[in-house]
């Protein structure tokens, strides 16, 4: 019977860009970063599947070094901030290099919404920092998000504890709600809201 551990670590053997890389380009930047992101997506599947704990075949942080090459060749390949940082965060675990990819993504993409969408995921569930995932979410929101994400941002809110500004997001959203059962929940929201506000 094969062993998948033995397959792929025969298969797999990747060694990270090497410092100052991005300086070697000789005028094809976009090629040599396409090249990086080609790299990172044909190994990290298997990066993910192969434990190993001497670095020899998937050195440590292997991935962000990749992607953050690649964008500092090329910061307009948005793919590397669209699916890269994600795969970094779901496949490899690393969340902070996935952050910092979405910041460098969302300098050149700041009106991107499902960037921010995404980012505004990581930074809440694996980085634990609801403040910046209710800022991301509203940016989203503004930017073409479905329209429940406005209502999302405020719950973000009001967990990282700016109730005002929670509040001001659900009052808003309930101006142009239409009559029916979401208008009810806002206004039980903005009641619950309101309590919280004056026991403080």
């Amino acid at each position: 019977m094969l062993d998948p551990q033995k397959e792929i670590k025969e298969e797999v053997k990747v060694l990270p860009p090497p410092a100052g890389v991005e300086n070697l380009h000789f005028g094809f930047k976009e090629s040599m970063a396409d090249l990086l992101w080609l790299d990172f997506i044909q190994h990290a599947y298997d990066c993910s599947k192969y434990k190993d704990p001497n670095g020899e075949h998937c050195p440590e942080r292997w991935g962000y070094r990749t992607l953050k090459t690649a964008s500092m060749l090329a910061p307009k390949l948005k793919a590397l901030y669209k699916f890269g940082a994600v795969k970094l965060s779901v496949l490899l675990d690393d969340h902070e290099g996935a952050a910092d990819l979405f910041d460098v993504g969302l300098k050149e993409y700041s009106d991107d919404w499902i960037l921010n969408y995404r980012a505004a995921y990581l930074y809440l569930e694996e980085i634990n920092n609801p403040e910046k995932a209710a800022v991301l979410m509203m940016k989203a929101a503004d930017t073409g998000a479905p329209f429940w994400t406005r209502s999302l941002a405020s719950r973000l809110y009001d967990r990282s504890g700016k109730l005002e500004l929670s509040m001001r997001v659900l009052e808003d959203l309930y101006k142009t709600a239409e009559e029916g059962p979401w208008k009810e929940d806002l206004a039980n929201r903005i009641g619950e809201l309101a309590k919280k506000l004056r026991g403080r």
